[in-house]
């Protein structure tokens, strides 16, 4: 169970176990805002991992000889920071640990430029997508990043859709990517690529030789991969001197080595790239190495660069549970890539939706039949769209005034070195005649005045606010932020009462809703539930959602639920929630009724089997339930599949979104994008589940009422005595309803950590 301030109990005896949070660090940048860096966490196996990888990849080759014996042939500086594409306030990684794709994709952009003139920053989402759930986290190498692109043969340009870089936003508490690699446009990309590691040799080698090394592959236009490995958090930590010293700053540290001992907390490894080098200053000590991290940028570092010296231990090593390992690694990228001649492409423009509704999104994609680097600019009415710069458009919510707009786009690319644009075929935004906006301020736009919406907090907490924070909200300059990232408790409601049109047409609710927490990693927890009450009687009709923020994305989502089958009634539609350090905002709200959408709301005829426990396999038979967005036992989320108008497939849900064990009887409910449905048997969970009981404590020989489901055919009811547990007299009532006489030698429970069981068919799970 959880109380309303979210901490977390599991009852074993009288005993009752608290869990909170883990909380990560985070760092302070210069701008006094809380800043997650990410790195790459070290253990054993994969420091190994890293160094077999190393030992097996050829050596990088420098010309004329492996070694420039004569460096006055050489100049006395070298910065290639303008030969990769991906720069700025772009090449942020967040707290994301992925520095090994950003770094790699640099030395990629660099070699697509250096060996065939193309100019294209690439997708670090697209190989981040790729990593599987299983290594999520786990950290990366230019070697790991070889071996994704080399999988699927492609480098995708960063100009396509969905292939903008998102991940900056996920924690270890997610685990996985936010944009699945099939919601990415691969086409164009950069056909059967070759990625081949190469090592540069620096170590025991001589420090003259180690730079002479580096140097030559920068005097080659070829940037150098460095790996290291320090102390990342605390005041002598990376990130401290990151945050507090300006880009010409030396970073000493490489001098000697780390000198403290590596351990899991603030230990780890990172990834950026040697980007060129300057020796101009007639004092060899202050020789640097020109460096471009993925940290993004700031009123210390404009460049998001750093140096480092020259003159450092290129041979230092460190030790981890047992293992010696080499600090600093320096690496080179091969890459081959088939990539014809340039012609002017063909374009093909494609919108999401061929009927426009009021208060949903509408996408427009261009795919250039042809080869990258390709440009793009969107165009409304012939006018340019500030920003819309990449393959795809997205109007964010459909206004009626939006009906008749035409967007095009041009594209840009270059054929035998003469720039060309082709402009796509115009697509018009289909017109809403008809449609109806039931909901009073939908996206909060009009919330500096009187609001129809009631956001109240509950007593002595903070609740949030109807916010203007037009860089956090999903369109516009509002939204409504609920709870707050520097709260340690934060409970309320929002909610907007409306009558559900009766006129002929489908009535479609939607909104858009994402979580996010404060500081480093998951030290945030928030719940947040959506329900239709009666205006009237404040009674549940149905619950829409809910959402928990580790097991949802931090991302925008959208949630639809049809109402048609509510016409005529006056609702509350509300929300519920409670945050620590944490929050949940909410945009972009509809309540649309479309007369064209003559479509029916569910109905559910039968489902088999009638019963059955957590897990197991159900189908429901009925019709409408294609578009469903929703299927609950007793108001408990379950998985599903859609397999035709008529049939779904469902299994009986395990646990509720706090995680414990709570499905109990009752009907089977299904939402469509029309309306909503429960059966009209209940499903019969076999077994037994003790919701709750009272009273909560009492003395020896007074009867306990026991409240769930599955209690019939139970054999035995016990409770907790001194040497393991005491059976108890007890009647069932009801399948739902039990009572038991507390026995003479039970020990005495403490209110609400008092552990009651019941077996019956299955022994019960309580957690």
């Amino acid at each position: 169970m959880k109380d309303r301030t979210g901490r977390l109990f599991r009852l074993f005896g009288a005993v009752a176990v608290l869990f909170l949070p883990t909380c990560y660090g985070f760092t302070q940048s210069s701008d006094n805002t809380d800043r997650p860096y990410g790195f790459m966490r070290l253990d054993q196996s994969t420091m190994e991992r890293w160094q077999g990888q190393r030992r097996l990849a050829p050596k990088a080759r420098l010309r004329p000889l492996d070694v420039y014996l004569d460096q006055s042939s050489l100049p006395p500086s070298v910065n290639l920071v303008l030969d990769i594409s991906t720069l700025g306030s772009l090449r942020d990684q967040g707290a994301n640990g992925n520095c090994w794709i950003w770094a790699s994709s640099a030395l990629a952009e660099v070699a697509l430029m250096e060996n065939y003139g193309l100019r294209d920053s690439l997708s670090v989402q697209y190989v981040d997508s790729l990593i599987s759930s299983k290594d999520w986290g786990s950290g990366g190498s230019l070697a790991d990043y070889c071996a994704y692109i080399n999988a699927p043969g492609i480098l995708v340009p960063w100009n396509n859709a969905n292939a903008a870089y998102l991940d900056g936003l996920v924690t270890e508490g997610l685990g996985q990517s936010l944009t699945p690699t099939s919601t990415i446009q691969l086409s164009p990309a950069y056909s059967h690529v070759t990625g081949t590691p190469n090592n540069v040799p620096t170590y025991q080698v001589g420090q003259a030789t180690a730079i002479a090394n580096i140097k030559g592959l920068l005097a080659q236009h070829q940037p150098v991969g460095f790996s290291f490995f320090c102390n990342f958090s605390g005041p002598s930590g990376f990130d401290a001197w990151w945050n507090g010293n300006p880009e010409t700053s030396l970073w000493p540290e490489p001098i000697s080595g780390p000198t403290d001992t590596p351990d899991d907390g603030f230990w780890g490894g990172h990834m950026v790239v040697l980007v060129g080098y300057d020796e101009t200053d007639p004092l060899p000590a202050n020789h640097y190495w020109i460096v471009l991290n993925s940290w993004g940028t700031s009123a210390n570092r404009p460049s998001g660069l750093f140096r480092m010296p020259m003159a450092m231990n290129y041979d230092a090593r460190f030790t981890l549970g047992g293992t010696s390992s080499q600090n600093y690694v320096f690496e080179t990228l091969k890459l081959v890539v088939d990539h014809p001649t340039a012609t002017v492409p063909t374009l093909n423009v494609a919108a999401s939706s061929t009927q426009g509704l009021l208060g949903q999104p509408l996408t427009f994609t261009v795919t250039p039949q042809g080869y990258p680097p390709f440009s793009y600019q969107w165009r409304a009415d012939g006018q340019l769209i500030e920003g819309a710069l990449s393959a795809s458009f997205t109007i964010p919510y459909l206004h009626s005034t939006d009906g008749g707009t035409s967007y095009d786009v041009v594209v840009g690319n270059t054929v035998n070195r003469v720039p060309v644009q082709t402009v796509g075929l115009a697509q018009v935004v289909p017109g809403m005649t008809g449609q109806t906006q039931v909901l009073q301020d939908p996206g909060f736009e009009a919330t500096s005045g009187p609001s129809a919406w009631t956001l109240t907090a509950l007593s002595g907490t903070h609740g949030g606010s109807l916010e203007n924070a037009t860089n956090q909200a999903h369109s516009g300059d509002w939204d409504a932020l609920l709870g707050e990232a520097s709260s340690p408790s934060c409970q309320g409601t929002l909610d907007q009462i409306f009558t559900v049109p009766s006129g002929p047409g489908a009535v479609l609710l939607s909104y858009w809703n994402r979580g996010f927490i404060h500081g480093y990693f998951n030290s945030g927890q928030g719940g947040l539930s959506a329900s239709i009450l009666d205006a009237g009687t404040g009674n549940l009709i149905w619950r829409i959602d809910e959402r928990q923020i580790f097991q949802d994305p931090l991302t925008w989502t959208q949630t639809k639920f049809g109402l048609t089958d509510l016409k005529g009634r006056t609702v509350k539609l509300q929300f519920s929630f409670w945050t620590q350090y944490a929050g949940f905002r909410l945009d972009d709200f509809a309540v649309t009724q479309d007369p064209s959408n003559t479509a029916q709301s569910p109905v559910i005829a039968s489902f088999s089997p009638p019963a059955g426990n957590p897990g197991d396999s159900i189908v429901v038979l009925g019709s409408g339930f294609t578009g469903a967005t929703a299927v609950r036992f007793n108001g408990l989320a379950s998985t599903y599949t859609v397999i035709s108008d008529s049939q779904i497939d469902t299994i009986v849900p395990k646990s509720d979104n706090d995680g414990f064990n709570s499905v109990m009887t009752g009907p089977i409910f299904v939402n469509t994008t029309v309306g909503s449905t429960a059966s009209s048997a209940p499903f019969q969970v076999m077994r037994p589940f003790i919701a709750s009981f009272s009273p909560l404590s009492a003395t020896r020989g007074t009867t306990v009422i026991f409240a769930g489901s599955g209690f019939a055919g139970t054999t035995a009811v016990q409770f907790t005595g001194l040497s393991g547990y005491v059976s108890a007299e007890f009647s069932v009532l009801s399948d739902s309803q039990a009572i038991a006489v507390i026995p003479a030698d039970a020990i005495s429970p403490r209110a609400n950590n008092a552990e009651t069981e019941v077996f019956g068919t299955s022994p019960l799970q309580w957690a």
